[in-house]
């Protein structure tokens, strides 16, 4: 019995790895992506602080745009050298190197 368990094991595991090696090979074949999201944004007790909605845009090499529509409007975008984050409400855009 406890043979046919390790059995069982071992072969869930080499199930797992392929499943693994097929997902990293479909994740990287992707050239561009683009995504509606939603976020609930939590306090330390898990109590609801926030809900916050977007489109974020993805790619290769290295670029993407993450808007955030609702509560507030901001954008985090990168061309692969720098990071470009825009508050609407300050109108105000910070730039840093990546």
């Amino acid at each position: 019995m406890n043979k046919l368990f390790f059995a069982f094991l071992i072969l869930s595991f080499n199930v797992l790895a392929d499943g693994i090696s097929d997902l990293n090979a479909f994740v990287n074949n992707i050239s561009s992506m683009s995504s509606e999201f939603s976020q609930v944004v939590l306090d330390k007790k898990g109590l609801k602080l926030q809900d916050v909605e977007g489109v974020m845009l993805f790619k290769r090499p290295n670029k993407f745009r993450w808007d955030y529509l609702k509560p507030y409007q901001n954008q985090i975008i990168s061309d692969g050298d720098r990071l470009y984050m825009y508050d609407q409400d300050l109108r105000q855009v910070s730039i840093n190197p990546i």
